[in-house]
């Protein structure tokens, strides 16, 4: 009878461990692991991915505040000053003054604000977040804002005013820490020590 060969013996099972570059933002590690064909690669794996580092709510506060300084503190400033000689010059002189100083005083917070997005938008700080060490990124993937979403932002904070503030209160019990704006623009702000998480994080 003719013989017939069997099957070759089995060699040993293959693997395949393709090494992924990190994204040029992200600043953490990535872990180690093997795919094999039926695995689920590491990037979908929740328990694999870094969670981002939310800003607390009292530093968010505290950056506002700064920047609410540094945007109206001026024409604060310029305002008294006006209303002191306007009160003890002499007839219309005097008020004439006060209201010259007090106009002028509008020219500091436009350039305050226009400077205050502009910086939000290429860095996620304005003066505020940079000294409280917080930045605001894009919820979808921690990157930067943009001039357009951090003016957009700037412009919806209003609404966080909302039923007595609750905007503002809502950091305190949201899972991603956002405000109103923050959630309708899509951003989210982070600790600046914390190293930016895998984009996944931010999708969950």
């Amino acid at each position: 009878m003719p013989h017939h060969p069997g099957p070759p013996p089995a060699g040993p099972a293959s693997t395949y461990a393709p090494q992924y570059e990190p994204l040029p933002w992200h600043q953490g590690t990535q872990p180690s692991s093997t795919y094999t064909g039926g695995q689920i690669p590491w990037w979908s794996v929740q328990s694999a991915v870094q969670e981002p580092n939310f800003a607390g709510w009292w530093q968010r506060a505290g950056a506002f505040l700064l920047d609410l300084a540094v945007n109206f503190g001026p024409v604060c400033a310029l305002g008294g000053v006006g209303g002191e000689i306007g009160d003890g010059g002499s007839g219309d002189s005097g008020e004439a003054v006060g209201t010259i100083l007090g106009w002028v005083g509008v020219l500091p917070i436009i350039c305050a604000l226009v400077y205050q997005v502009i910086r939000e938008g290429r860095t996620g700080q304005t003066l505020g977040k940079a000294v409280l060490g917080i930045r605001a990124v894009r919820d979808r993937d921690g990157r930067t804002l943009g001039i357009g979403r951090a003016l957009g932002r700037r412009l919806l904070q209003p609404l966080n005013c909302v039923v007595l503030g609750l905007g503002w209160s809502w950091p305190l019990w949201d899972d991603r820490r956002q405000t109103f704006a923050d959630k309708i623009v899509g951003a989210v702000v982070l600790r600046v020590e914390a190293p930016l998480p895998h984009p996944v994080a931010f999708q969950q």
